[in-house]
Parts: C-alpha cells; structure tokens; sequence
C-alpha cells in the first residue's frame, strides 16, 4: 500500500508493507449491508462494475480504522471519509482518506491490496495509532503524526534516516512530554524501543533484553525468513506504549503486563495484574524473582503502576513494597475501595490479609496487616519451639498459600498478653523452602534468608544491629544460625557456592562445603574454619539449618537426600579442635 500526502506545496510519501496474515476476516457495519464474498476475481467483471463494486463495498472508513481508532477520532473532532476508489488491477485499487475537523482536512492518497484469505476477501492496509490531541499513520517504515486543530499543516514524520537500509518496522507510537515520541520497533531483527525528540528527530534506540519469563513483547516478527531463504509475511503485533515518568514504559495486550526500564534496557513481565476498578487499572512488577535461591524479603524491588484508561497514569510508584504477600490477588479476589475525591484508592486481600493503600498526591504505599488469632497455624501456638524464652510472644504461620510445589506464608508475632499480632516477614519458596525467624533470646529475634541477618526487637520489632560483623562474598551464602544464651556465642554457617550446575541439588559427591564461624558476645571472631561438610540439599533447594550452640560446640542435623534415599545424622562440630562427629540419627 501507498500513501501519498499533498500538503500545500509538500509531498509526504509513504511506502506501506503488504502483509498476509491468518486471522477472521472483519465484516462491513450492519448500516452498510451484509458483505458479500467475491467468490470471482475482480478481473471477470467488467470494468465498471469492478470500480462500482470497489466503491460500494471498500469506500467506507470501517475497513480502514478499528472502533477503537474511529472513537479516538472522533472524540478529538475528527472525521474520515473515503473516495476516488479505481481499480488499478485484479487485487489492487487507490482511494483517498480524507481526514477533517472544524480547522481544515488533509488528504491522503492510498493504494491498497485486497487479500483472499478462507475463501473470502478482507482489505488489508497498514496502523493507525492515536494519543491525545494526535493520530499517527505508519506504513512499517514512516510514521505521519497529525494533530488534530491543525491539519492543514505539515504533518510531523519521524526521522528514521539513521536506519538507512536497515530491516526495520516501527509497530507503535505514543508520546510524553517527559520523553518524547516513544516507538516500539524491530530493528534489524530485534526488539526496540525508540525515543524521538518532540521535532520528531531520533534520540535513541534501546534494544530490549527480557526478564528470566523470556516472554517478548514484539514476538511476532513482521518478517521471518524461512529454512529455503524465502520471507514469509506476518502481521505485525500493534503496541500502544504507555509512557511513565522516571525512564519507564508500559507495555500491555490481552495477556501479559510488562515494564521497560529506559536505563537498564530490561523489560518486566508483572507478577500480578491486579485489575480495574472504573477507570482505575492496577498491575505489579517484581523485580527480583521469589524461588528457592531467594527469599521474598531478598531484594524484594517491586513497582506498582495505576493509571486511568486513554489517559495519563494517575500515579506511578517504584521502590520496595515491604511486607506484601508472595500471593496477594493470586489465588483470591480482591475488595476496591477507589476514592477519587481524595485520590486514594485501597485493596485488600481477604484471605492473604494484606490491606494495600495508595495515595496519589502523596505517591506514598501503605500497607497493613489484618490478621487475627484464627489465620494462625495452630500448631505453632501449641509448639514450645515456637514460643520465646520467657514464654511471652509465639512466632506462627499465617496464610499458607502457593501452587504446585511452591508455598509461602506469613511470619507473625503473637504477644500472649495482650492479644496483639504483628506482621514479621514473608517465608517460602520451592518446596516451601526453610526456616528464616526464630528467637535469639526474650527481647531479640533474627530474620535470614541466604543474603544475611536481620536482628529485631521482640517487643517492638525496630531493627538492631550485628553483633557480629557479617559480610558475605561474592556467590557466598548463610545457611545457618545459631547463638548460646549462657555465654552469648554466636555461631554462623555459610558457605561459597561455586557447583551452578547442579541447580542447587547436591548429591553426596558435592565440592562445596560449609564454613562456621563463632563470635563471642563483644562480637570477637574465635573461629573460622571449614567444617569438611559438603553442601546438602532436599527436594527443595539448599538447606539451611538452625543451630544449637552450647558447651564450645554447633550441632546441627545433617541430611544427604537422594531421589530415592534419604540419611539422617546429628552432627557436632566442636571449636577449639575443629573435630567433626557424625553419628546416625534414630
């Protein structure tokens, strides 16, 4: 197809792509009349009768615009007409768009090709896509920008000159005053965001590189060379782009979210889409994936878009959002609270218990932990292992929830006295991976995952510091616990992890072994040595152990699990002399 656009004494011309493609074919609107197949080839008409048939049944805008697109048009005062259809040979004629509003029109010459498909015929011709205030044309390789209130004048054309002769396609169009024109493309077979200055001239192209999901945004290829060399056509995917402020770009279809950070070229498939409340849409986006090598409290980076349909997003928001459960709006419905008076809207998970509230004008997440005695495990609030040293305060788990073999779940602090439950952290992972909270004495409790330690305040959960110097090395990994409340000893097990291959299932021949180190109550190292123990896994991953420290001794259970086999030992490592004894347990 060809566009040609005569502006004053200006010529815009556009050479369009013909694409074959495989979906249904549109029919006409039910004012028009039913369509009516050409069972013959336009050619076996006679020639007034082919240009008759072309303007009875193509001069009509709906083969042309979307209803989405005919709607943008119109909201902005636009309308277009179609005319002028002749027939230049069996599947081909040109026609005339015409685009008007009450300040002028502009025209644009087309040629398009009729494309049979099913037995039947659809017309195919190329994007038009639409912002506020503008609509764009683009045939694959120029894009036309119109603003509407001012069409009789020169239209804006993206400068795509740097391509050259580059095989390339631009696939979409929006724009922010923040960055610019913002266009999807492929460029020379991969996928590209583009930014144009406001003149339309290139700023940059940033290639994508996909999060571990591997799921690609541009996924249809408009061309892919077959095994023989020859080019098979596709239609190109359609992006309407988002743009957010701080370098960021939304990107959505039927199925999927995701997030294009401008600065790292990294794209972010959201975890969660947690729907729309009016013109209210929610979706997450973490950061950092939740599986057996990381806990959910490990650089847990998420980001939390709202926006408001056709328009600019209402609020946009970055950073950690601390304390929210792995599952929230997974497995439940979610209650809206959408006050748009005070620019603040709130969900909450019924089952999860999580209460989420956003506050536009503040750009500030709060979020809040409803639970009550009966969300607790009851078994934790029977188990005396589970209870701190003077008896006062249960750590007990809320909210189990997952799928498959992975399941996480809610840490929680039961003050006995007064009836009070707090929220501590989010454990699990595969296999519902490890302990990570247990008490170090009456007034402190620790929190670790592989990364490190977190000490808190029993009584007030306000974080405190180390003891001890921790500092973990490159692919280094605690795996262990454990302190002795009559000598105030510490004894830390980590280890490097060097085995990447064995996806974190050691077998009994594993090279890489764990290290204890012991500190005394003034944070002194007394120890620091390796145990000759190799790294041992369960079905789930790693594991990581909690510590029983007394009497210048660690003890701690070892198993060697194997698929159809599992030892069990108890195993006490003693500091001065480094001696490690193994028996067999039970």
């Amino acid at each position: 197809m060809v566009f040609v656009a005569k502006h004053g004494g200006g010529l815009l011309l556009l050479v369009c792509f013909l694409l074959l493609v495989s979906c249904a074919p549109q029919m006409p609107p039910a004012e028009n009349g039913p369509s009516q197949s050409l069972s013959e080839p336009v050619s076996s008409q006679p020639a007034a009768e082919q240009a008759q048939g072309v303007k009875e049944k193509y001069l009509d805008p709906f083969w042309y615009f979307p209803e989405e697109a005919r709607n943008a048009l119109a909201e902005q005062g636009v309308t277009v007409s179609v005319g002028n259809g002749v027939m230049v040979d069996d599947w081909h004629f040109t026609a005339v768009l015409t685009f008007s509003d009450a300040f002028g029109q502009t025209a644009f010459p087309v040629q398009v090709e009729i494309i049979p498909a099913n037995g039947q015929f659809r017309l195919e011709w190329e994007s038009v896509f639409f912002g506020e205030g503008w609509f764009a044309l683009c045939d694959l390789r120029e894009m036309s920008i119109i603003h509407s209130g001012q069409l009789d004048k020169e239209p804006l054309v993206l400068d795509t000159s740097s391509f050259g002769e580059k095989d390339y396609a631009l696939l979409g169009a929006a724009y922010s005053s923040r960055m610019g024109w913002v266009v999807p493309a492929v460029l020379e077979g991969k996928d590209m965001v583009v930014f144009f200055r406001e003149d339309g001239s290139l700023e940059e192209a940033v290639e994508l590189f996909y999060d571990d999901d591997g799921y690609t945004v541009f996924s249809n290829a408009y061309r892919v060379k077959k095994n023989g060399g020859e080019l098979e056509y596709r239609r190109p995917p359609k992006i309407f782009p988002v743009p957010l402020e701080e370098g960021y770009v939304l990107f959505s279809d039927r199925n999927q979210t995701q997030l294009f950070s401008r600065a790292t070229g990294k794209l972010y498939t959201a975890d969660a889409i947690w729907g729309k409340n009016g013109t209210v849409t929610a979706s997450f986006h973490r950061f950092d994936g939740l599986f057996a090598l990381r806990s959910p409290e490990s650089g847990n980076d998420g980001l939390c878009i709202w926006e408001e349909e056709g328009a600019e997003p209402v609020c946009f928001f970055t950073g950690a959002i601390k304390g929210i459960h792995p599952m929230f709006s997974y497995s439940e419905e979610l209650t809206w609270d959408w006050e748009p008076d005070r620019r603040r809207v709130t969900l909450f998970g019924d089952y999860t218990r999580v209460q989420i509230t956003m506050d536009f004008d503040r750009k500030r997440v709060e979020l809040e932990h409803l639970l009550r005695l009966e969300d607790l495990d009851p078994e934790d609030l029977e188990n005396p292992d589970r209870r701190s040293p003077d008896g006062r305060y249960i750590l007990a788990a809320a909210s189990p929830d997952g799928g498959g073999d992975v399941l996480y779940w809610t840490n929680a602090l039961y003050d006995t006295q007064t009836g009070r439950i707090r929220f501590v952290v989010n454990s699990g992972g595969m296999y519902g991976g490890g302990p990570y909270v247990s008490f170090l004495d009456e007034n402190r409790l620790w929190v670790h995952d592989f990364d490190g330690v977190q000490l808190y305040n029993t009584h007030s959960l306000e974080p405190l510091p180390l003891p001890f110097p921790l500092e973990l090395g490159e692919n280094e990994l605690l795996l262990g616990l454990g302190y002795d409340r009559e000598v105030g000893q510490y004894a830390i097990l980590y280890g490097t992890y060097t085995d990447f291959q064995s996806g974190f299932y050691y077998g009994r021949d594993s090279t890489d072994t764990y290290r204890l180190a012991v500190y005394d109550a003034d944070g002194n190292r007394l120890a620091d040595f390796d145990t000759g123990i190799p790294f041992q896994s369960s079905l789930g991953g790693l594991l990581r152990f909690s510590l029983t420290v007394e009497d210048g001794a660690v003890s701690i259970p070892w198993t060697i699990c194997e698929y159809d086999r599992e030892d069990r030992y108890s195993c006490r490592i003693l500091f001065e002399t480094q001696t490690v004894e193994k028996t067999a347990a039970g």
